[in-house]
């Protein structure tokens, strides 16, 4: 009888089992099978994800060195086809790239003139300066042939700082038609 007895004791302290491993008439369940049963499963909460801060700025504040010509085109309003003829009038090579540092491209005190100049002439004049369309638009609109608009620009010796995508000034807009047009 005290068998029986043990047997009785067992089976209802596994029916009361705390933690969960008794399953149906008291017999034990494997706690890894009670993850597939969707009344019993666990589900543990998500991570907490926090994005990874952003990289240190390469922007030295104030220094127009550490930014691209796309940037001060940005920031200050000024054409990049004004910033990309002066860049390329000084000897950098083209075509430029208008996400390169500037400081990369020219010297300290050539990157001070720009940002003089940048302060003190007139940014509406300067958009006016330029054509509406880069040369390949212009050829488009115009029916010329791209190549000979490109070889005429050479030979005048027309820094095309963004090759056929760069926006001529006005006055070698007018002398392109001319001449091809």
């Amino acid at each position: 009888m005290s068998r029986e007895r043990g047997r009785a004791d067992r089976r209802r302290m596994l029916r009361n089992d705390v933690g969960g491993t008794s399953g149906e008439g008291g017999m034990p369940v494997d706690p890894m099978a009670r993850n597939y049963n969707p009344e019993q499963a666990y589900d543990p909460p998500a991570p907490i994800i926090v994005p990874p801060p952003p990289p240190p700025s390469l922007r030295e504040e104030g220094y127009l060195g550490d930014s691209t010509l796309r940037e001060i085109s940005l920031d200050y309003s000024v054409p990049i086809s004004y910033l990309a003829d002066v860049v390329a009038s000084w000897g950098a090579p083209v075509p430029i790239d208008p996400n390169c540092r500037l400081g990369d491209m020219v010297t300290g005190e050539q990157a001070y003139a720009i940002l003089e100049a940048i302060h003190t002439l007139d940014v509406a004049a300067l958009h006016g300066r330029y054509s509406e369309e880069d040369l390949v638009g212009l050829c488009d609109i115009y029916d010329i042939d791209l190549t000979d608009a490109f070889e005429f620009s050479v030979e005048r010796g027309w820094a095309l700082p963004f090759g056929v995508r760069t926006f001529l000034r006005v006055e070698q807009e007018e002398e392109l038609l001319d001449v091809l047009g």
